[in-house]
């Protein structure tokens, strides 16, 4: 039975989710996944869709300054917003998460049948999440995601502390969806990621890790 049961989940595919803090290092494993076989679906680019889809309504909440002069967004300029103002940041996830969370299902069917990933660092506010097979998530310490961040995305301490507490409290939250969760440490080489999270989709596949 057991055996029947994993050839047709093995069959219809699978749904996994993906996740991690800022500068933890999620998308360096969402890379390792496609060279694994997986579509991995971008939440962070999913949400870039879902703001210009809501344009009118951010505007119309924030005003004119987070205009790019284009007729677009400028995601920095919101950015400097909600990062430290809560209650702002609750107001735009309120806005732009029910057009993300839209355009993840509609993905998610069409390409059901196949081994896919939802990337997203917030993973536990999607729609989808109960609907998870398992979920990985990425994790490293302060220090090294702190210097991540400058070397990245050129933040000072402050900002990308904010960042960090922005996302604050998302693994206890992971905890209550259900699915079964494997934490993997990105403190060391990309090669070490790679050789860990191979290893993981190897045991969960039930199949011997390639040399």
């Amino acid at each position: 039975m057991g055996t029947d049961m994993e050839g047709e989940k093995e069959k219809n595919g699978c749904l996994i989710g993906l996740c991690g803090g800022y500068c933890a290092g999620k998308n360096a494993a969402a890379a390792i996944l496609e060279e694994e076989g997986f579509l991995v679906l971008d939440l962070d680019k999913l949400g870039h869709r879902a703001i210009v889809e809501r344009r009118e309504a951010i505007l119309a909440r924030f005003g004119p300054g987070i205009s790019d002069g284009q007729g677009g967004i400028d995601r920095r300029a919101l950015g400097h917003i909600v990062f430290k103002d809560k209650g702002a940041l609750a107001d735009l996830e309120g806005i732009v998460h029910p057009a993300a969370n839209a355009l993840a299902e509609a993905w998610v069917g069409e390409n059901r049948g196949r081994k896919l990933c939802l990337n997203a660092a917030l993973l536990h506010r999607m729609g989808l999440a109960k609907k998870l097979d398992y979920i990985i998530e990425i994790r490293a310490s302060l220090v090294i995601r702190l210097r991540r961040a400058a070397k990245r995305d050129g933040l000072g301490l402050i900002q990308a502390l904010r960042r960090i507490v922005a996302q604050g409290g998302f693994s206890a939250a992971l905890k209550r969806l259900g699915p079964k969760i494997f934490i993997l440490s990105n403190n060391g080489s990309l090669e070490s990621l790679h050789r860990a999270l191979r290893g993981l989709l190897s045991q969960l596949s039930g199949r011997p890790e390639k040399p």
